[in-house]
């Protein structure tokens, strides 16, 4: 009988954890939907500079001016990591 009752518990066990990694599974689908991150850079503001830091996982915050060339030099770099990064 201990045999049965083990076989039960196990069996138990890995239902419980198809479900876990089932519902974790749904969780992350509707977290990456809901915060989409761009896919190109995004000018921040004053104005929108908390909401965007704290909607997003992940922010890098690059400060630039026009007139900067090192500023310019380092512009397609942001542009590939904000697509390498895209979804996190």
């Amino acid at each position: 009988m201990g045999g049965e009752h083990e076989q039960f518990i196990s069996e138990e066990d890995k239902e419980l954890k198809r479900i876990r990694e089932k519902k974790l599974q749904e969780l992350m689908k509707d977290r990456m939907e809901k915060e989409k991150m761009p896919t190109e850079p995004v000018h921040v503001t004053d104005s929108n500079f908390d909401s965007i830091v704290n909607k997003n996982a992940l922010t890098l915050i690059d400060f630039w001016a026009p007139w900067c060339g090192p500023c310019q030099a380092l512009a397609p770099t942001i542009e590939e990591l904000c697509r390498e990064y895209a979804g996190f």
